[in-house]
């Protein structure tokens, strides 16, 4: 959003539900957030979701501190009494995803991250934590909306 109002970008995709702005938004998608482990991580071996008591403590890798996804879990931690503790922070997605597959870590993302996921990477779903984000395309141009609505497929 801070990038939208200085004007660097035209555009974003966000969860723009927390903000409050004079944009054009129109929403995309929802997803949930999984549990990304390594497969042979011995907490998790034969678990095809895991309780979100079973993670409440434990430390993550993370994306940016500013990213949406990140201050979605914040919150959503703090609602069930816990803090969102990130062991480290990363700039991109994929390096959270390569940490993971050499064993360096879990993560809670969107689900939009396990395409294309390497097979040491599996996913669980985290019981008890019914958290989304919904994810939208902000635009500062109606008509740049219009056709980046069209290009993602999106027409209205």
């Amino acid at each position: 959003m801070q990038g939208l109002e200085e004007r660097r970008y035209d555009a974003v995709l966000l969860d723009d539900r927390h903000h409050v702005h004079p944009y054009h938004t129109t929403h995309l998608y929802t997803e949930n957030f999984l549990l990304y482990v390594h497969q042979d991580d011995e907490r998790f071996i034969g678990c095809t979701s895991v309780a979100f008591d079973q993670i409440r403590d434990a430390s993550f890798l993370s994306l940016p501190i500013d990213c949406d996804s990140t201050n979605i879990l914040k919150d959503a931690f703090i609602e069930r009494g816990a803090v969102y503790q990130a062991e480290n922070e990363m700039e991109f997605g994929s390096s959270v995803l390569g940490f993971i597959r050499v064993w360096l870590g879990i993560a809670l993302l969107p689900e939009i991250f396990q395409d294309g996921l390497s097979p040491e990477i599996k996913t669980l779903p985290v019981d008890g934590f019914d958290v989304v984000r919904e994810l939208s395309l902000v635009s500062r141009d109606a008509s740049h909306h219009a056709i980046l609505l069209d290009l993602l497929g999106q027409s209205r």
